[in-house]
């Protein structure tokens, strides 16, 4: 059974992680389709396609940083699955990057956020392996064998987003 991912983020580290949310959630749960807002197609009109994105995702990750968690897009998605939560009971899971769940407001304190760490995502990935029917067995072995290089690329490329945020405002 196919679920529809639906990632929202702001801010080059939060888009760090949903880019590669994107590129290994379906390798972990393979009847995951996921979408986030660069993968709307250039010339198109992008407000409707995230509406309808929106109104069709099932499950919501929304990666959240310091940069990010006061934007207004993203509290606007987070609203918009908030919505839908209310008609189909939709999770919406706030990963935490380099921010504490004390930090947030507005509907984010209202979610159970999360740090972002091997533990978490398994939990996250499991919740959504569940709703795929697919079997445990099937789930652990497939984030066994990506977690690694996962978590590498992920170090990788938010220290390099660090040191060119470093680097501009020096």
């Amino acid at each position: 059974m196919q679920v529809r991912v639906f990632v929202s983020w702001s801010g080059t580290r939060s888009l760090r992680v949903a880019e590669r949310l994107v590129e290994w959630l379906p390798t972990i749960v393979p009847a995951a389709r996921v979408f986030y807002s660069p993968d709307i197609d250039g010339s198109e009109e992008w407000l409707p396609t995230l509406l309808k994105e929106l109104r069709a995702a099932q499950y919501g990750i929304v990666c959240v940083s310091k940069q990010s968690h006061r934007s207004k897009w993203l509290h606007f998605e987070i609203g918009a699955l908030w919505r839908q939560r209310a008609r189909k009971e939709i999770p919406i899971f706030p990963l935490l990057l380099d921010i504490t769940p004390r930090e947030l407001d507005g509907p984010l304190e209202l979610l159970q956020a999360k740090q972002f760490n091997e533990h978490v995502f398994r939990e996250l990935c499991a919740q959504i392996a569940r709703r795929t029917k697919l079997s445990d067995k099937q789930f652990q072995k497939n984030f066994k064998a990506v977690w690694g290089q996962l978590e590498r690329e992920l170090k990788r490329e938010l220290r390099l987003v660090g040191n060119s945020n470093r680097r501009r405002a020096a």
